[in-house]
């Protein structure tokens, strides 16, 4: 597999205190997450990778509360949007009128979707495009086993009695049916070794849960998590760190450490 340099992609959802808002006011939660998501965009405006790439914000709830607006929002920042979706088995129509919706946005770089997602979603059916063909630009990641599973989970409550490596050589099954539409997918560092050798051939890793060398983090929540240099070594196209950005003093500088140790990490 082929060492790159990755995108940095921050989950800025990560530090929001969701039990908070079951008594909220829908309004005050829009406020909120308004606000909320316009200093994660202050923050980090104007940071770039050293493969040249805006940082990207991974957003779930914020953009569940604030639709559209999120997205203008991020997009005036001139920041990159990893959008949190997982579409999946819902109906066609629905779901391509919900890509469409999203078209001309410059921001928009990574969409996930549900593995066991229809092919059609992807790929189009008869005259009706295709989520590739309505963004042609944006890159469409399956989302599988979540990586903080224990091997207990998987044994005893999915049945899997070869555990997590079963789980993911399913998923990697499951994958191949998109063929060359999904080049990317979610995929912890120690997890590479769980799908065929040829697999890593037409399909790169996004790692999620990167935990950096020199700031904190919720160590406890992923017993897969790599730190930025292993995560670079397995071949990754992007890390996904949450906490340790979020819950620093000044999330800025966290952010600009990680991007030094990506630059050190692909240089080596």
């Amino acid at each position: 597999m082929r060492k790159t340099s990755p995108s940095l992609v921050i989950g800025i959802d990560d530090k929001l205190d969701k039990p908070q808002f079951l008594t909220m006011h829908p309004k005050d939660t829009r406020l909120y997450f308004r606000s909320f998501l316009k200093k994660a965009c202050r923050d980090f405006r104007g940071l770039t990778t050293p493969n040249g790439e805006p940082v990207q914000l991974k957003l779930n709830t914020v953009l569940r509360v604030l639709g559209h607006e999120g997205i203008d929002i991020v997009e005036e920042s001139g920041l990159g949007l990893f959008a949190d979706y997982k579409f999946g088995q819902e109906v066609l129509d629905t779901m391509w009128a919900d890509i469409r919706a999203l078209r001309g946005y410059e921001c928009l770089k990574r969409i996930t979707f549900r593995y066991d997602c229809q092919v059609e979603f992807l790929a189009g059916l008869n005259d009706k495009e295709g989520a590739c063909s309505i963004l042609p630009n944006v890159k469409f990641l399956p989302v599988g086993p979540v990586t903080d599973l224990s091997e207990q989970f998987y044994t005893f409550r999915l049945g899997l009695r070869g555990g997590r490596p079963e789980a993911m050589q399913k998923f990697g099954a499951q994958v191949l049916q998109f063929g060359s539409l999904v080049t990317e997918n979610i995929c912890s560092p120690s997890d590479i070794q769980h799908f065929d050798a040829d697999y890593w051939n037409d399909h790169d890793p996004v790692t999620p849960a990167v935990r950096p060398i020199g700031l904190e983090g919720n160590q406890g929540n992923n017993a897969n998590a790599f730190n930025v240099e292993k995560a670079v070594e397995s071949g990754s196209v992007a890390l996904v760190i949450a906490s340790p950005i979020m819950g620093a003093e000044i999330p800025r500088d966290a952010a600009s450490l990680v991007i030094q140790q990506i630059a050190a990490a692909a240089a080596a």
